[in-house]
């Protein structure tokens, strides 16, 4: 199994420089290129890396705010290779860090059940909404929708809302025809769920029953 690296809040590339006279002073760096390894000094090499949608790389770069990304940041996300769970990255030249997986962060966060039971079809209303009541920012890291009968005819198709607007920036989860889950999906894109804000979910299309969603979610370190 090839685990999932990147995309933490504290996921960028700083160098110390000096202003006005003050040294020290943090600065984020973009255009950086990353390198994974086995250890702190010497160790192996990490090559054998993946994009979430499934592209080979064998390095990544931080970035350099053109984009999505905030300048610095390490772009979520990239998987290792097959069973690391951690790793030492190295931003240039600089010193290693060791990375955790995002999977072995699910210990310190929590499971979110959806139910909605009895019979829906699609377009439909939102089938439930939660809200973060509490004081920490967390981390949609993974999410699975499953129904009690497989569709017939055309897939059930489910959207994520974070305050009104869908988390997905191009393809929905589905569940297919003749399946009852979709097994565990990860976002291609950071989903952070602040104080306050409320997650929906709505069913697009598609008919079933007994509508599940798992959300897997983390306090980011």
């Amino acid at each position: 199994m090839r685990y999932t690296f990147f995309g933490g809040i504290a996921d960028y590339v700083i160098e110390p420089t000096t202003v006005d006279g003050v040294d020290n002073i943090a600065r984020l760096v973009g255009g950086e290129v990353i390198t994974a390894w086995s250890a702190r000094t010497d160790g192996v090499r990490y090559t054998d890396l993946l994009t979430l949608d499934g592209n080979p790389v064998s390095t990544v770069s931080s970035a350099d705010g053109a984009g999505v990304d905030g300048v610095g940041q390490i772009p979520w996300a990239v998987r290792g290779p097959d069973n690391v769970r951690w790793m030492f990255i190295q931003a240039g030249d600089g010193p290693r860090v060791l990375v955790k997986c995002l999977e072995d962060l699910e210990d310190s966060g929590r499971t979110l059940p959806f139910w909605a039971p009895g019979a829906f079809t699609g377009p439909a209303s939102a089938t439930g909404t939660w809200w973060n009541d509490g004081t920490a920012t967390l981390q949609l890291l993974a999410y699975r929708v499953s129904v009690g009968v497989a569709p017939v005819g055309a897939a059930v198709v489910v959207d994520i809302k974070r305050n009104g607007s869908s988390i997905f920036p191009t393809t929905k989860p589905s569940v297919a025809i003749g399946q009852t889950t979709t097994g565990r999906l990860v976002p291609t894109e950071l989903v952070l769920i602040s104080p306050g804000d409320s997650l929906t979910i709505v069913v697009d299309s598609g008919s079933s029953s007994d509508l599940q969603i798992q959300l897997t979610l983390i306090r980011p370190n």
